[in-house]
């Protein structure tokens, strides 16, 4: 069992470095276009951690109320990209600041629970 739980912290590990990837672009960008046009490694990223949660999903059949916060992350993150206009720009810079800081949350938690868990 020590094996999963190496394996379990590798891909924890793995979506925290895409999620703070995607948080520091975020919060760098000042400008409209950099939230409503993503460039193309952006979205590979978002692609990437959404396919290793789903990964994560199908190895560890444990559900935590948190899981699916990621969820707000995503949304945030994507609703600029159809909804922002140059009037409601500031909105939604504080909706991508923020709001895919839930990207970072779901797997801070499962790291405390991973490392709480005793086997």
């Amino acid at each position: 069992m020590q094996s999963s739980k190496a394996i379990h912290g590798v891909i924890l590990l793995s979506l925290l470095a895409i999620a703070s990837v995607i948080v520091a672009y975020y919060w760098q960008i000042d400008d409209l276009d950099g939230i409503r046009v993503l460039p193309r490694y952006l979205m590979v990223l978002f692609l990437g951690y959404v396919l290793i949660q789903m990964l994560k999903r199908w190895l560890y059949r444990d559900r935590h109320w948190w899981d699916w916060l990621y969820y707000l992350g995503l949304a945030a993150a994507m609703l600029p990209t159809f909804m922002a206009s140059q009037e409601s720009a500031r909105m939604f810079h504080l909706v991508t600041d923020y709001g895919t800081l839930f990207l970072i949350f779901p797997v801070l938690s499962d790291f405390y629970t991973l490392l709480k868990r005793k086997e």
